[in-house]
């Protein structure tokens, strides 16, 4: 008798086994979606805290530019007196607040505080000379620069027009018109980043530690590592308030300055009484009158025979304005020359002006420190230089300033987001 086949049955336990390894990969696959998922959530939630404080930061910013108005609001009224407040870590919110500025004594290390535009060179006015005073400049860089910001296509002795940057990989022309921020020098022929912002990569104001190793720098760190940007500025005809700058403004009673080259020197006369007696003043009106026009106030101290004393006092209510059928307390056109703040001005910007060298500025700014009730009134500087030296910068300096800028850095307090951001305030028309 033949048999068929016989049917192979499953053990139990076989069965089994196969169950539970199907039921643990089942598991595993679970367990890897929800990690997936949680993972998502994470990241998502990591994401939406991000944003939350990203929008902390703006709001925070937004609340630090108009502070930075405040601080410049008081500022005009009473020069100095943003240097009075802590601008380092301000809460605002939960966000914390930095307004850096370079520290010209030392660039390892921050300073904080509003930054006067006036106290550095401007590059839409500043004469060949002045540039070439600047750390690391050269004549082609500088013959460059004004031809950049000159209305004409002629090249200058070692600039460069068209006829360059038309032949770049990346061509362009000239601009021909000012500069509207420092970082435009970098379109400028031979300008690179080293000259302008030399070892400072991070352009934070400082040269931080790992600046230094990666260039291998001594622990003694000179100005110069940190290019000229700290020195120059585009924005210097919006800087300085006239003082004795060939435009009128206004004198410390708000009224009209009297321009000392008017052909009607009446106006100056009664001020001169008012301010030195009837004798004094019809001996300055006269010997006015027959030694104008003056290039600048300083000169018309010493061609008049003003002491240190009377020019202080007349200092404020004077500008030396045009000459030709210019009557007084008549508004003359804004100066083309930017002026530098002498009462701020690093050394690195004085010895741009012509014809001072090392001992000069030591001296102008160990004697500022002694005109700080009065910084506007910068009559004193006719006494620490010589007669030649200061009628030489006279048109070119000042006391005041009506533009300012300021660096602020906001972190937010759990560190998940921050902001630099630049502001230029200018205060010309009053309102900041």
């Amino acid at each position: 008798m033949k048999r068929g086949p016989a049917t192979l049955a499953q053990p139990a336990g076989r069965r089994r086994g196969v169950a539970l390894i199907v039921a643990m990969w089942i598991v595993v696959a679970l367990a890897g979606l929800v990690l997936i998922m949680s993972n998502a959530v994470r990241i998502e939630a990591g994401a939406i805290a991000n944003r939350m404080s990203l929008a902390k930061v703006e709001a925070a910013m937004a609340g630090a530019e108009k502070y930075v108005l405040a601080l410049v609001a008081e500022e005009i009224q009473d020069p100095g007196a943003s240097e009075d407040y802590e601008l380092e870590a301000i809460p605002i919110g939960d966000c914390f607040v930095w307004i850096i500025r370079p520290n010209y004594d030392d660039d390892g290390e921050f300073d904080f505080g509003l930054i006067d535009e006036s106290a550095r060179i401007d590059i839409n006015t500043a004469t060949r000379d002045m540039l070439l005073e600047l750390p690391g400049m050269t004549e082609n860089i500088a013959d460059a620069i004004i031809d950049w910001r000159d209305s004409d296509s002629t090249v200058s002795s070692q600039g460069a027009e068209d006829e360059y940057y038309l032949t770049l990989p990346d061509p362009y022309r000239t601009k021909n018109g000012p500069f509207e921020s420092v970082e435009e020098l970098l379109l400028v022929r031979d300008i690179t980043t080293d000259l302008l912002f030399g070892y400072d990569s991070n352009r934070n104001g400082v040269i931080d530690p790992h600046e230094a190793e990666d260039v291998g720098l001594s622990a003694v760190i000179n100005q110069a590592n940190r290019g000229i940007a700290p020195f120059v500025t585009a924005w210097g005809l919006q800087a300085a308030s006239s003082n004795q700058d060939g435009s009128s403004g206004a004198g410390p009673d708000g009224g009209s300055r009297i321009n000392i080259n008017a052909q009607d020197t009446n106006n100056l006369r009664t001020m001169l009484e008012e301010v030195l007696g009837e004798s004094r003043a019809e001996e300055i009106a006269n010997r006015t009158a027959a030694e104008r026009p003056f290039a600048n106030v300083f000169e018309y101290r010493f061609e008049v025979g003003l002491t240190l004393d009377e020019f202080t006092q007349v200092f404020p209510r004077i500008y030396a304005g045009q000459s030709q059928g210019q009557g007084p307390g008549q508004d003359d056109e804004q100066p083309t020359v930017a002026l530098v703040n002498v009462n701020r001005a690093p050394a690195e910007v004085l010895l741009c002006l012509p014809g001072l060298d090392e001992a000069d500025v030591s001296a102008i700014i160990s004697d500022r420190e002694s005109h700080v009730d009065d910084p506007a009134n910068i009559a004193w500087l006719s006494e620490t230089l010589t007669q030649e030296k200061v009628v030489a910068i006279g048109g070119l300096v000042t006391g005041s300033s009506q533009c300012f800028s300021a660096e602020i850095v906001v972190v937010s307090g759990d560190g998940r987001a921050f902001k630099h951001c630049r502001v230029v305030v200018d205060a010309r028309q009053g309102t900041p």
